[in-house]
């Protein structure tokens, strides 16, 4: 029971603040609460915020669709992404947010799991600046703090949760320089869709070589964030165990 009312309360604060940030109206706030619930209920070791970021990410995406809804969807959406472009290139924030709308519209069957569409549209985003930044004539590496955060969707074969993705790039980054070819053969295939041939260029290998280099840094990756969840489901069931006592 004690266990019920700590979720629904957890839900009802991050659905406030998203909200309130965002200025989210597909869902009546007692609705968006109740699925918020009802997806901890599933993912116990899931964060209140991240759950209701996933419910509310189906939302969006299916009102996107909508011929009733998509036009409120679509508002939200440029809310949404403005205030990320905002705080990365305040410069060219309005002109990426509408670039990344239009993608998404015309991309919107890509994205292959609702639940993580917000990531998919930020995902979006990043392309479209890098494209404003083309035609502005600068060149930026993307590798590491030139991403978004929490990265967005692509296509680099995990699970959800890329905030935990997000802390193991940076880790690894931090911690293992020889490694950072890796993240690089990564994120520059992932994240740029740069072809093998433009990496190796930048790197000075051979495609071969990128080849091997990413399966590696997707390997230090996997164990990364399989030990992230490992501790992270560990000290969820410590935090319920401590309160049924």
């Amino acid at each position: 029971m004690y266990a019920e009312q700590d979720s629904s309360s957890l839900a009802q604060a991050a659905v406030r603040r998203l909200m309130n940030d965002f200025s989210w109206r597909l869902l009546s706030e007692e609705e968006f609460v109740s699925r918020c619930v009802s997806t901890l209920a599933e993912k116990p070791a899931m964060k209140p915020i991240q759950a209701c970021q996933n419910v509310y990410s189906r939302v969006l995406y299916e009102a996107c669709r909508d011929v009733n809804r998509q036009e409120q969807a679509y508002l939200e959406l440029h809310y949404y992404l403005y205030r990320i472009a905002r705080s990365r290139r305040w410069n060219v924030a309005e002109d990426a947010t509408q670039g990344a709308l239009l993608l998404i519209f015309e991309h919107i069957q890509a994205c292959r799991n609702p639940e993580t569409f917000l990531r998919f549209a930020q995902f979006k985003l990043l392309q479209a600046i890098k494209t404003m930044n083309r035609r502005l004539g600068r060149e930026e590496e993307p590798l590491v703090d030139d991403l978004p955060r929490p990265p967005s969707e692509t296509q680099i074969p995990f699970d959800d949760d890329t905030e935990n993705l997000w802390n193991c790039i940076r880790q690894i980054w931090a911690a293992h320089p020889r490694a950072r070819n890796q993240l690089r053969a990564v994120l520059w295939k992932y994240f740029d869709e740069l072809s093998d041939e433009e990496i190796a260029r930048r790197i000075n290998k051979t495609p071969a070589q990128v080849q091997v280099l990413r399966s590696r840094g997707l390997e230090k990756l996997r164990r990364c964030m399989t030990e992230r969840e490992r501790l992270s489901s560990r000290r969820s069931s410590d935090h319920r165990s401590a309160r049924s006592k």
